[in-house]
């Protein structure tokens, strides 16, 4: 997805974790951070480096890059500080009311939160902010939509429904913010994988 941006110009990085990708954004000049507001104007800022030799040399003694304790990087009051604040995520399930789950599979845990929450909410509250899940339509080489009637049994809610404003797969993108769950819902199939939109549409109905 970064790999796309960089014919973009002014745009701001903030998050969780600065990696490889990242370096390419920055030097290409798509990532300015010239616009951002109070927390983090004119540098990049995030909590952690994960990734090659290339890139810790690249951070090192780097000013345009700015590490920081999670409470600034993940917290909402910093978050909602940050203009046109845009959460770019993914999710392992979402069902039809617009609710993920992004730690359970197949009743086994593969992950923790994260920080997921805590941009979501951030970009409701931000001016401007959107919330963006990007997802491949099905997991499991075709055989398992991500796009389901309801949540697993027992797994968790990683993304309240309340959260959900853009989803995007591979057959499109919709906007949930603001629509009724029956509205969601027939969205939401929209961009499901199409040999499984007709068992979703099954149980639709939700209002």
């Amino acid at each position: 997805m970064l790999s796309s941006l960089t014919d973009r110009r002014h745009l701001g990085l903030h998050g969780g974790m600065i990696n490889d990708a990242c370096i390419d954004l920055i030097d290409s000049g798509a990532v300015d951070n010239r616009h951002k507001g109070p927390v983090g104007d004119g540098v990049s800022v995030a909590a952690e480096v994960m990734g090659t030799r290339r890139l810790y040399d690249w951070v090192d003694g780097n000013p345009a890059v700015q590490l920081v304790n999670g409470a600034l990087s993940h917290g909402i009051e910093g978050i909602a500080q940050i203009r046109n604040f845009v959460a770019l995520q993914s999710t392992v399930q979402m069902a039809l009311d617009g609710s993920a789950n992004s730690e359970m599979i197949a009743g086994r845990y593969i992950s923790g939160p994260g920080g997921a929450p805590d941009f979501a909410f951030g970009a409701c509250v931000a001016t401007g902010g959107r919330s963006i899940v990007a997802m491949p339509s099905t997991a499991a080489s075709g055989r398992i939509s991500r796009i389901v009637q309801r949540l697993e049994a027992g797994a968790p809610t990683t993304l309240p429904a309340y959260t959900a404003d853009i989803v995007a797969t591979e057959f499109g993108a919709v906007e949930l913010r603001g629509r009724s769950l029956d509205e969601r819902a027939e969205l939401l199939i929209s961009i499901a994988h199409p040999d499984f939109r007709d068992g979703l549409s099954g149980g639709a109905q939700m209002s």
